[in-house]
């Protein structure tokens, strides 16, 4: 451990990070972490509610002696998260390893989208197939599209069903999403190019052009 040559990562670096003992027993060298914060030490007391020293040094078998000697030498407080969200405090005098800032981060990806209650015969695989399309479209991958039913099915009177029909049907128009608005301009179109190809067979079976 070098108190003068400190390994300080930058902000969003995600990766494996090698620590020495004692953060060792809390950054685990075989999993990710990301850097989500490089402070000095006094701006992290302030953050930490001037409970630093039992928050970081303490837990670790550290004395005050070591924070004050840390302090004295400049050394950086780094903050390490986990992939599940929990921060751990690392004086950066004892990284002794970072990933690289030029990798990028992946992980596992899903898209669900909850459409509440439908009729039990309600056929929504071409809305699959849209979004299957979509998808494609956008990321230049294969999905796997699953339609899921959950719940306990519930029967209603003809009235209420086709009152939830009207207001689906409403609000189709009033919402004016994005592809709805490409399908009416499509639509429009088609019908004007229909218009102009008229004209122009009446033009050219009445001889105005040669």
């Amino acid at each position: 451990m070098s108190l003068t040559n400190q390994i300080v990562p930058s902000v969003g670096v995600f990766g494996k990070y090698v620590v020495a003992t004692p953060f060792d027993s809390v950054i685990n060298a075989n999993k990710n972490h990301t850097c989500i914060r490089v402070q000095d030490y006094p701006s992290a007391t302030s953050d930490l509610d001037n409970t630093f020293f039992e928050t970081v040094y303490e837990p670790r078998g550290l004395t005050r002696e070591d924070l004050a000697k840390h302090a004295r030498a400049g050394v950086l407080l780094v903050t390490l998260q986990t992939e599940s969200g929990v921060n751990y405090y690392v004086p950066a005098s004892y990284i002794t390893g970072i990933p690289s800032s030029n990798t990028t981060a992946y992980n596992c990806l899903m898209l669900t989208a909850q459409l509440g209650p439908l009729p039990i015969d309600e056929n929504i695989g071409s809305l699959r197939d849209y979004i299957t399309d979509a998808i494609v479209d956008h990321y230049g991958i294969n999905p796997i599209v699953s339609i899921v039913r959950y719940g306990a099915s519930e029967a209603v009177s003809p009235s209420v069903h086709q009152a939830i029909t009207n207001i689906r049907n409403r609000k189709k128009i009033q919402l004016q999403t994005k592809n709805s608005q490409i399908s009416a301009l499509t639509a429009e179109r088609n019908k004007l190019k229909l218009q102009v190809d008229v004209l122009a067979k009446l033009v050219k079976d009445n001889g105005l052009v040669n």
